[in-house]
């Protein structure tokens, strides 16, 4: 396999195959631009932990 790889290499000029990396996905850069905005915002509410965090959701009423 090893000198398949490597013939093929040579005979394309180029690695035989699509060397890419992850693009995140429409709905994950968006998530990542909302942290982005929430940790530049001092205002943001900020949690020192987990269970900090899972108390105060659990706290809230949902609202309409």
């Amino acid at each position: 396999a090893y000198v398949m790889f490597l013939k093929q290499a040579v005979r394309e000029q180029r690695l035989p195959f699509l060397a890419s990396r992850n693009i995140p996905n429409t709905e994950t850069i968006a998530a990542i631009e909302e942290a982005q905005t929430m940790l530049a915002n001092p205002d943001t509410r900020k949690f020192s932990s987990l269970d900090e965090l899972i108390e105060e959701l659990n706290s809230d009423e949902i609202s309409d």
